[in-house]
């Protein structure tokens, strides 16, 4: 409650004719990020199963057993999640900004998704390499979200 509080506050200072009203599409988007509609929720959440069954079997595949395996395949995978969310949500929103349009949240389930097809070993420049170009030549070539040809 409070979070939204806060965010109802500032919002003036980001609308139109505010102090930062530039940067209004940006705004807009971390609002949304912050207060994602339950669809995407149960979308991200129907992943979870997957995701944590991959991180134990990446330990698995290297021999360690029961919650060592899963917090050893946890640490291989994670940086890979954070790479890709960072990558890729700083795309959309560059692309946002110069656009003037909001940033969906769709983002959330596809820099999961870009993570759990690559191998542990791949090196984390690939991961940034490849979400930026599935980003920018998959979707915002075409126009953004809704306007892609390749889904």
């Amino acid at each position: 409650m409070g979070l939204r509080k806060f965010m109802d506050n500032i919002k003036p200072t980001f609308s139109k004719g505010g102090k930062l009203g530039f940067l209004e599409s940006t705004f807009d988007a971390f609002e949304t990020f912050l207060f994602v509609p339950n669809t995407t929720i149960m979308v991200v959440a129907a992943l979870m199963p997957a995701f944590l069954f991959g991180c134990y079997n990446t330990g698995i595949q290297v021999g360690l057993e029961g919650f060592t395996a899963f917090f050893y395949g946890l640490v291989r995978v994670l940086p890979m999640v954070c790479v890709s969310y960072i990558v890729g949500l700083g795309i959309e929103f560059g692309f946002a900004q110069a656009r003037g349009h909001e940033v969906n949240e769709g983002f959330l389930v596809t820099g999961l998704l870009i993570p759990m097809i690559f191998p542990v070993s791949t090196p984390l420049w690939m991961v940034a390499l490849s979400t930026a170009f599935a980003v920018v030549f998959g979707k915002e070539v075409f126009g953004g979200t809704g306007m892609n040809v390749f889904n």
